[in-house]
């Protein structure tokens, strides 16, 4: 007998959740089919409890009961093929030195290790203390629903809560939203709301708030880059039901926005402060979070001291009440030797972006520890600009898949840290396809045949077609690794007679360099729990925005646009895999490997917790005495 998987187990879990919140099956049917697959009594009773959980044994049709929160609310397991799915929004594009308009990923990803820190550490809960945070690229901005990228996540996400919350196992909670339920037409998504919370400013939060914090992301002159991308094309209003209840409605069906709205990027503003600072809210953001900010030096650093109010937090945490730490302090280090440095004299207790050479001496060290986060969503990549010649020719795009060796790059640059990725998408991400794997194997003599019948010639080292050298311009930001891994391809690609120039441009001016499309190539990451992260950065729409691959296909569009309002998740995975049929059959872009966020921390630092998207959460953390 074969056994089952536990991706395949939750598949069914996800399956059997669409069927019963949409009334397809009956509760009766719903046990017995999930006794069948074997699914745990948690898993069982956290799908009733988030699809209605009565004790009914009708068929009748119609939306699910809203999702009740008690004083320990259940969390509710649900895939991110529906729209009730935790499918953790968090676009990131890679190239730590980038930032600019776009979700750029600051850390050094790492494949899984054993050391990780993957379920949330018992925490000692001794309250006080300043962390101190080394950390690799410094945000855009602090406003989640503006400029806003992996980096403004990570320290906005204590500063700003959203309306529910997402554990490391794609479960989703209450958080200042109580409970919530689709609606009738499936268009609309209405959440009752805490009753009792405060923005750091002291003003109530409210319905409004939500209104206010949704319908500003498309307005122009908020500037919105992730919460735009998240809330997707067919966000329409946010409809004020009551003092405490909402509707956020959308034009069609929108299966990624559940996900999307326990993220930062989805994070609730203060109405009052966001229209009293305008534009400087960016760098004077109020929120209701643990957290509450102080202050931002520009290239240096950003401080935030406790919320001692703070009463309100998901019980993916720990505790409740004030988080135990008194302050946390990010200072904005570039350099990984620095980093490492400010953790090796305790002047830092926690560092991002750590190099893979550096994982064995910290896990020698005593006083220090690996912290190891998957991270699901699309491959990094390499990002090949189809609308730039020579690249808006298929062969060579081909071509330049078979001379690209990514494990030699991976076990070499990046010390075997990571699985090597032929994937568009990661494993763990719902829609995964496995049968695109291994499409262009490393084949450097049909690369040679594949340009030559494209008509270029080698002229000395490089090859010609018509008096033109190929020489491809590779933009990148000031990440190491990212330096590291356009050197690898120019000394690769060289072999078969391509040259390669590295330009690196810092902050915004590379964003709008690729999005000009002065670039051939680029790099970026996209963490993300939902497949739709391929739509964001490859949807023909996103040209102008995150799509720097220039690619535009209506047939890919199309396919876009059926996966996010397709809410059986069957379906939907199959809408996903022809999606990353197309994609590589089209060759627009070359995977490198698969993410983990890879991060290290003082020993003595307890109660780190990590969502789905393997963000670290700071709420449960405190200092061990001795």
């Amino acid at each position: 007998m074969t056994t089952m998987t536990e991706r395949e187990r939750f598949g069914i879990a996800q399956d059997l959740a669409a069927r019963l919140l949409y009334r397809a099956i009956s509760r009766r049917e719903f046990l017995r089919r999930a006794g069948v697959a074997g699914l745990s009594a948690t898993t069982i009773s956290s799908i009733l409890a988030a699809c209605g959980g009565d004790d009914d044994d009708d068929d009748d049709e119609g939306g699910g009961d809203p999702t009740e929160a008690d004083e320990d609310p259940t969390a509710t397991t649900q895939p991110t093929a529906l729209p009730v799915i935790p499918s953790t929004a968090t676009p990131t594009e890679a190239s730590s030195g980038g930032g600019g308009g776009d979700p750029t990923a600051t850390e050094a990803e790492a494949e899984e290790d054993p050391t990780a820190t993957e379920e949330p550490a018992e925490s000692g809960g001794n309250e006080g203390g300043t962390l101190m945070i080394g950390m690799a690229g410094e945000p855009p901005g602090l406003d989640p629903g503006a400029l806003c990228n992996v980096n403004c996540h990570t320290v906005a996400m204590h500063m700003f809560d959203s309306l529910l919350a997402m554990d490391s196992q794609f479960n989703i909670y209450p958080w200042l939203a109580t409970s919530w339920e689709l609606s009738g037409d499936m268009l609309g998504y209405i959440f009752t709301l805490r009753e009792d919370v405060t923005f750091h400013d002291g003003t109530p939060f409210n319905a409004e708030a939500v209104k206010f914090s949704f319908d500003r992301i498309p307005l122009p002159e908020t500037g919105s880059t992730s919460a735009i991308a998240i809330i997707g094309p067919s966000y329409e209003t946010t409809n004020v039901i009551d003092d405490y209840t909402v509707e956020v409605r959308f034009t069609a069906p929108y299966a990624p926005f559940l996900g999307g709205v326990t993220t930062a990027f989805l994070g609730i503003v203060s109405p009052t402060s966001a229209q009293e600072s305008g534009a400087d809210f960016t760098q004077n953001p109020v929120g209701t979070g643990p957290f509450i900010f102080e202050e931002w030096v520009a290239q240096q650093s950003t401080s935030m001291r406790v919320n001692p109010d703070y009463n309100w937090a998901p019980s993916i945490f720990n505790h409740s009440g004030r988080a135990y730490l008194d302050e946390i302090h990010y200072q904005y280090v570039p350099e990984s030797a620095t980093r490492q440095a400010l953790l090796d004299t305790g002047e830092a207790q926690f560092i991002d972006a750590v190099p893979p050479q550096s994982v064995a001496a910290i896990e020698a060290n005593d006083d220090q520890q690996m912290v190891v986060a998957s991270r699901p969503g699309a491959s990094k990549m390499i990002d090949l600009n189809t609308a730039k010649a020579p690249l808006d020719d298929l062969d060579v795009r081909r071509a330049l898949h078979h001379a690209f060796d990514r494990e030699t790059l991976v076990d070499t640059v990046l010390f075997g840290a990571f699985e090597p990725s032929s994937t568009p998408l990661a494993r763990s991400t719902f829609g995964f396809d496995e049968s695109v794997a291994g499409m262009y194997p490393y084949d450097p003599e049909l690369a040679v045949e594949l340009l030559e019948g494209a008509g270029w010639v080698l002229d000395g080292d490089v090859r010609t077609r018509d008096g033109e050298e190929f020489r491809l311009n590779c933009i990148i930001g000031t990440a190491e690794e990212d330096a590291a891994i356009a050197q690898v391809l120019q000394q690769q690609w060289g072999q078969v007679g391509i040259a390669i120039d590295i330009n690196v441009i810092a902050g915004t001016a590379q964003t709008e360099a690729k999005r000009n499309g002065d670039h051939h190539i680029g790099f970026k990451i996209g963490v993300y729990q939902d497949p739709d992260i391929l739509g964001i950065y490859f949807h023909p729409r996103s040209i102008g925005g995150f799509n720097y691959t220039f690619y535009d296909d209506p047939a890919l569009a199309d396919l876009f646009d059926k996966g996010i309002a397709t809410l059986d998740p069957t379906e939907r995975a199959q809408v996903y895999s022809e999606i990353s049929v197309l994609m590589m059959e089209q060759a627009i872009m070359i995977p490198i490997y698969y993410l983990s966020n890879l991060s290290a921390a003082s020993a003595s630092l307890t109660g780190l917790v990590h969502d789905t998207a393997g963000y670290w959460w700071y709420y449960d953390a405190s200092f061990q005495e001795g």
